[in-house]
């Protein structure tokens, strides 16, 4: 079944995007709620009937979200949310905006979709300006992951006053778990550690044939011991797809 520039292989559960030669294995959770969209494709299907007993409306949307942003910009309007209905599969791409507008907790007015554009293009601006001058800076580990799909990613990572043994020791358990992502979409991920150890942020970037494409994150912990790391967390801040 072809949706947008994806192939949607229903034998093996995967969306395969068929131009960037990357494919995405669905949980059971995702191919339940796309499996729904293409048996009802053109027509709205209502959240109700989109849920499963252990998926709740909160997740449903976030799988939908992840669906927009794997079908990329030209065909992102193939699936539309339509306020106090359900969600939408088209069988052509559409100019309707509104499926950019979601939120986990419904429709979002149009001036907060401003507000939160001009907050996304801020982050962006500001993560390139970063990347800018960190680039002449030499990172304290280096490393290019192999993702299981073949994709390399390379890894950067700063912390400049922490001792060496120690860094290799937090950064080859951080890699082991990125290691075990099916597919990375990121050309790279760029990790930068605080002084006190509780917390840190990631850049992630890549680019496609228009421009960049970045993505932020930051983690604080109560304490040094505190576990974080999971391959259910990389899936969610959207490092492992």
């Amino acid at each position: 079944m072809q949706i947008g520039c994806c192939w949607f292989d229903r034998q093996n559960k995967q969306l395969i995007d068929q131009s960037k030669d990357i494919s995405w294995p669905l949980n059971d959770q995702e191919y339940w709620v796309l499996e729904q969209l293409v048996l009802h494709r053109g027509q709205v299907v209502s959240i109700h009937q989109l849920e499963l007993p252990s998926m709740n409306r909160t997740t449903m949307i976030k799988i939908v979200d992840s669906f927009i942003q794997f079908l990329g910009k030209e065909h992102a309007s193939l699936l539309e949310y339509i306020p106090e209905q359900g969600i939408i599969l088209y069988k052509n791409a559409t100019s309707q905006p509104s499926s950019l507008m979601m939120s986990p907790l419904g429709p979002m007015s149009y001036s907060k979709y401003l507000i939160v554009m001009l907050l996304v293009i801020a982050g962006c601006v500001y993560a390139y300006s970063g990347l800018s001058t960190t680039s002449y800076i030499k990172a304290d580990y280096s490393e290019q992951i192999l993702s299981k799909q073949g994709g390399l990613t390379q890894l950067l990572v700063y912390a400049a006053d922490d001792e060496q043994h120690k860094l290799n020791e937090k950064i080859d358990f951080i890699v082991k778990h990125i290691k075990s992502c099916d597919a990375i979409i990121w050309q790279s991920i760029t990790l930068a550690l605080s002084s006190d150890k509780l917390s840190f942020s990631l850049v992630m970037k890549q680019q496609t044939d228009a421009s960049w494409l970045y993505h932020n994150v930051k983690l604080s912990r109560a304490y040094l011991d505190q576990k974080w790391l999971s391959a259910e967390w990389l899936k969610e801040v959207h490092i492992c797809d």
